[in-house]
């Protein structure tokens, strides 16, 4: 995967959910280019070190 080369912003949903990454924890993730995984340019995927968590977040312009 590719690293990506700037660290997205965090971003929440409108109304938090139990399995939404909190924003303490969004700043430990290394993030990736998606396209690989999703064949999406949009977004990114995160990984977490600490829990070997992986978050994918993607969207559609």
């Amino acid at each position: 995967m590719t690293p990506l080369q700037q660290v997205p912003e965090y971003a929440a949903p409108p109304q938090l959910r139990d399995w939404w990454i909190s924003p303490d924890a969004f700043t430990t993730l290394q993030f990736y280019e998606p396209t690989s995984l999703t064949g999406r340019s949009t977004g990114w995927i995160g990984i977490s070190h600490e829990t070997g968590k992986i978050y994918i977040f993607s969207f559609t312009n």
